[in-house]
């Protein structure tokens, strides 16, 4: 053993008594951002002219607003007959140790039949890239613009292989009511980074962009993505907004030369607080919150597929369900996505069962990446091929970490 715990319980208990005081300070806040809420039901008008003055001059993401915030809206029906599709993808991942330059992204795919005819298939597709064009990325504008494959552009590769893996099964399923379920948000928030070249943000977008178009087509479909215990805080953002005592907020303007102990006016009502802290009171088991508009800067290049999201009280927990703006803007696709989300929620006991048994079909364990690698050293010899891992590799495995 190599942690002394005994040398940290005394930061333990400093821990909890800062917990325990922030928690305290939290209530508060709470309770202001609630108030805040109720003051805006009376007319949302100001708020909407507001936070459209004050885009691009805030440093957070305010939601974009498009019904009364008053209302709730309670659980559908699902139909008699309905299916529910969902992927899910795990990997290994390329080292720099390891006998041979590769990676492996494993694509788990499941679909649920309930109704008249109940039916399940699950699998799972597993794809090695080895090639020079898997590892290094080439600017077409430019030849001698060389991107090595890293592990950002490795998530960015699992997202679009899941998607294009949920079109596939959509497009061969049979035509009943049907949900198309990801796991996690539907907005690439990696393609923002500056280390993304824009010529790999465009190739990602493209692909990730046509599986979504393959979905759109298929009639009676819904599609959404479910995001567990959401940390998001669009909501709270556009109260900040309203509480921002300029007419037309800017934060570089009037908050950028604080002093680091200065807080802002918004931080009165938002500082700490959620959007599922929000809601949480305001929504019974089953019922959803209004729509709201994700404004990330990414999201100008999606097309019909801009990404809304609304809060659903699934039981266990306050989730966040994100919509393409397909799904947003046609009511019955939206009740579809509401009824088969949390159907899904209540048979997998407080998360989707379909994401849970997609999951199980991806995931690749422990033993599964010591046979893959001893496998491809074993290829490797056979065929005279320098195959032998680095020292550092070898202990790990020896070590089982």
């Amino acid at each position: 053993m190599t942690l002394d715990l005994t040398r940290i319980a005394g930061q333990i208990e400093a821990m909890g008594v800062h917990l325990s005081q922030s928690a305290g300070e939290g209530r508060q806040r709470l309770d202001r951002a609630q108030t805040r809420y109720e003051r805006e039901l009376k007319d949302l008008d100001p708020l909407r002219a507001k936070l459209d003055v004050s885009r691009g001059k805030v440093t957070w993401m305010p939601a974009g607003i498009h019904e009364q915030w008053d209302k709730t809206y309670p659980l559908p029906r699902p139909p008699e007959d309905f299916l529910v599709l969902a992927t899910d993808g795990s990997q290994i991942d390329l080292e720099r140790h390891a006998p041979a330059s590769c990676y492996l992204i494993n694509i788990g795919q499941v679909m649920l039949r309930y109704g008249n005819q109940p039916d399940a298939s699950l699998s799972s597709q597993a794809s090695l890239f080895y090639r020079n064009e898997d590892l290094i990325l080439v600017d077409p504008t430019n030849l001698n613009q060389l991107v090595s494959f890293d592990a950002k552009i490795m998530k960015l590769k699992r997202g679009i292989m899941e998607a294009q893996g949920l079109a596939d099964l959509a497009g061969g399923a049979p035509r009943v009511p049907s949900l198309a379920l990801l796991d996690g948000t539907l907005i690439m928030w990696d393609l923002g980074g500056r280390d993304i070249r824009p010529f790999i943000r465009d190739q990602v977008l493209e692909a990730f962009l046509e599986a979504l178009d393959r979905l759109s087509q298929i009639p009676s479909l819904a599609m959404a993505s479910y995001i567990s215990n959401p940390r998001a805080t669009d909501v709270v953002d556009a109260l900040r907004v309203a509480e921002c005592p300029q007419s037309e907020p800017n934060c570089d303007r009037y908050c950028r030369y604080r002093q680091p102990s200065e807080s802002r006016p918004c931080d009165h009502v938002a500082e700490g607080v959620r959007d599922a802290d929000l809601f949480r009171p305001r929504l019974g088991p089953g019922e959803r919150s209004p729509l709201f508009e994700s404004n990330s800067r990414i999201l100008e290049s999606y097309r019909e597929h801009k990404v809304h999201f609304f809060y659903l009280n699934a039981g266990d927990e306050l989730a966040r369900v994100e919509v393409p703006q397909w799904v947003a803007r046609d009511p019955e696709r939206l009740k579809l996505a509401h009824a088969l989300v949390f159907d899904q929620v209540s048979r997998g006991q407080g998360y989707p069962v379909a994401l849970m048994e997609a999951h199980e079909q991806a995931v690749v364990q422990a033993g599964d990446r010591q046979a893959f690698w001893a496998l491809v050293e074993e290829v490797m010899a056979e065929g005279h091929l320098h195959a032998s891992a680095t020292s550092k590799a070898q202990s790990k495995r020896i070590r089982g970490t």
